[in-house]
């Protein structure tokens, strides 16, 4: 008797639906295929192109840590950053992958790091990574300021973070900033953006085992910390990331031992562009690629 009902139910129900259509109209049940999440990892440079079927990519960076001091300061942290852009089929963007710090600075087509303060002294600062397009930055993750040398020395700063200065006349580099470049520590550390836009800057130069850290690659490079006498370098400050609505990043930085890396993050088949959280909570627009190149790689 049930089963007999739910039938009747069922027919009334077609009948319904073919009337609502009206005449010969027929009723189309939508077997579209589900959308499907995907992504690519960097681990050092190369492009990305975007697939068919997607209207938005995540970008997830991460920036060379820098190298910590010998027998001295800790490194300072690359920069962990992400954003949303809006995008096409077959649109195309540049990657560049950052180092960690070593020698003569973490490697990076877009920003190195800088110099450590001599050999068997402070450490080098980080190479920053960053995404492109057409040679206009998308999204930077600085690298990270180096360690200075010594027992009683000033850590490297993390990205967007002055070096520590030493215990008595060293000062450590400034941090990069979105509109311009990290100070060099006294003494003797030179500015972030030096030899070229990006760059973090050298570390002062000091007695053995006392020098400073070299400064983070970004969009404004990190200054160098300063050299200093008896143990006491300064650290390098870190570079700066971009842009200001970037957030943290969510996804595993696919560099390992300081190194940096990046994450492309896209769903094939989902036309509605959706933007990463903001802070608080909100919703933060996705970023349209426009403006003057400034790639220097």
């Amino acid at each position: 008797m049930r089963s007999r009902k739910l039938r009747k139910t069922v027919r009334w129900v077609a009948v319904v639906a073919a009337s609502a259509l009206g005449g010969g109209a027929s009723l189309v049940v939508s077997t579209a295929a589900p959308a499907v999440a995907d992504t690519r990892q960097f681990t050092g440079d190369g492009t990305f192109t975007v697939p068919a079927g997607v209207s938005c990519v995540t970008f997830d960076a991460f920036g060379g840590s820098g190298e910590a001091g010998v027998s001295g300061a800790t490194r300072g942290a690359g920069g962990a950053v992400k954003t949303a852009v809006e995008a096409n089929a077959g649109d195309t963007f540049q990657i560049a992958v950052g180092d960690a710090g070593s020698g003569n600075g973490g490697i990076s087509t877009y920003g190195p790091g800088g110099n450590a303060g001599g050999p068997g002294g402070g450490g080098a600062g980080g190479g920053a990574s960053a995404v492109l397009k057409a040679g206009t930055e998308v999204l930077v993750a600085a690298g990270g300021g180096g360690g200075g040398a010594g027992n009683a020395s000033g850590t490297g700063g993390d990205a967007g973070a002055n070096g520590g200065d030493g215990p008595t006349v060293t000062a450590g580099g400034g941090a990069g900033t979105l509109a311009a470049f990290g100070a060099g520590g006294s003494p003797n550390g030179t500015a972030g953006d030096q030899p070229t836009l990006h760059h973090g800057g050298a570390a002062g130069s000091g007695s053995i085992s006392s020098e400073g850290g070299g400064g983070g690659g970004g969009f404004h490079g990190g200054g160098g910390g300063g050299g200093g006498n008896n143990g006491n370098g300064a650290g390098g400050g870190g570079g700066a990331d971009f842009p200001a609505s970037a957030t943290a990043a969510t996804q595993t930085n696919p560099g390992t031992g300081g190194d940096g890396g990046v994450v492309a993050s896209f769903t094939v088949g989902d036309t509605s562009c959706a933007p990463p959280a903001g802070p608080g909570g909100g919703s933060a627009p996705a970023i349209p690629v426009a403006g003057a190149p400034r790639f220097t790689g």
